[in-house]
């Protein structure tokens, strides 16, 4: 990627902000209603949605204490919001983490993390992805598509396989009515 800005106007992060609050709360509200590995691949979409917003945050944060010094830096919104979001983010991943299967949580997080991240980087820091003709562009969408699939199929494995221990319980318990 190209570098692209620095910072941006609060003003400016309005629309992106409002998008990734909502997949963020759409995560969290979907996963209340939820357990397992459902809940926990939810969890951790909300959580690297979070870290990729905190990506985009450090980028301002590392700008504005090497150009500015730590006092003034203070003076932005930058820092506050990147104690927010990745003190948010931390606390995501952990609930992720414990609400099921770590295939299930933790590619989940590993994808959308670069994802947001790079988004909110072309869209909001003006930055340019280094694909130049149709193969390279064909190259990173089916990147894309084969991590998404991954992640779907290692959660789907940890379903499979909590249904099967689940079968073994009430079969053990006597309780299996298949």
């Amino acid at each position: 990627p190209t570098e692209g800005a620095s910072t941006q106007l609060l003003r400016n992060w309005a629309v992106p902000g409002i998008v990734v609050t909502g997949v963020i709360a759409a995560c969290v509200m979907l996963a209340r209603q939820t357990t397992g590995p459902l809940k926990a691949a939810l969890l951790g979409a909300a959580a690297g949605t979070t870290f990729g917003v905190s990506s985009t945050l450090i980028k301002s944060f590392s700008y504005l204490l090497d150009h500015e010094g730590v006092i003034a830096m203070l003076q932005h919104w930058e820092p506050y919001a990147l104690g927010a979001v990745v003190t948010f983010g931390f606390l995501s991943a952990q609930s992720a983490f414990q609400a099921g299967d770590l295939r299930a949580s933790l590619p989940a997080l590993e994808v959308t993390e670069p994802i947001v991240a790079s988004t909110l980087g072309v869209v909001l820091m003006h930055e340019h992805l280094g694909a130049h003709g149709l193969g390279s562009k064909v190259v990173i969408a089916a990147s894309i598509v084969v991590m998404g699939w991954a992640a779907i199929n290692l959660a789907e494995s940890a379903a499979v396989d909590r249904e099967e221990r689940t079968g073994d319980v009430a079969a053990a318990l006597g309780t299996d009515h298949h």
